[in-house]
């Protein structure tokens, strides 16, 4: 539902689209609707002690207007740090990336190394599991970083 009104509103910010408010009502009642009929077998559960990073970036046909966000919660969901930054457009999964780096980066100046990071780029997600040749390097200079002490 917030989607809706957040895609909306880039719209016409970003994209000069003034959405008809009625419709966008009528979209976000649907995806509403659609969300409480879901039925969740599975729920994420946070550890004690851990901090949740969130990130994401958004993007428009206009190569000028491109963003990267994110947010650190602690166990009981409280913000511990957001950030939203305009970037010049790199590519979508580089500005995902990045985000990234610096809520881990973040996350380590308030002294804390149990981090659940939570993202929707698949690109990234293939890059860390190894799936492509890039993944693979970018998993061995991780683990090294680690090993080192250095991100």
């Amino acid at each position: 539902m917030c989607w809706t009104l957040w895609k909306a509103k880039n719209k016409f910010y970003f994209d000069n689209i003034d959405c008809n408010p009625f419709d966008v009502i009528h979209k976000a009642e649907r995806a509403w609707k659609e969300f409480i009929a879901i039925d969740f077998l599975v729920k994420s559960t946070q550890h004690f002690g851990w901090l949740k990073l969130n990130s994401d970036e958004a993007f428009t046909a206009n190569p000028i207007s491109h963003g990267i966000g994110y947010i650190i919660r602690n166990t009981g969901g409280a913000p511990l740090n957001v950030v939203s930054q305009t970037l010049s457009f790199l590519l979508v999964a580089i500005e995902e990336a990045l985000v990234i780096r610096e809520g881990i980066l973040e996350a380590l100046k308030i002294s804390f190394s149990q981090l659940v990071i939570e993202f929707d780029c698949l690109g990234i997600f293939n890059l860390i599991k190894g799936v492509t040749q890039v993944g693979e390097v970018l998993l061995r200079l991780l683990k090294l970083s680690l090993i080192k002490g250095v991100l």
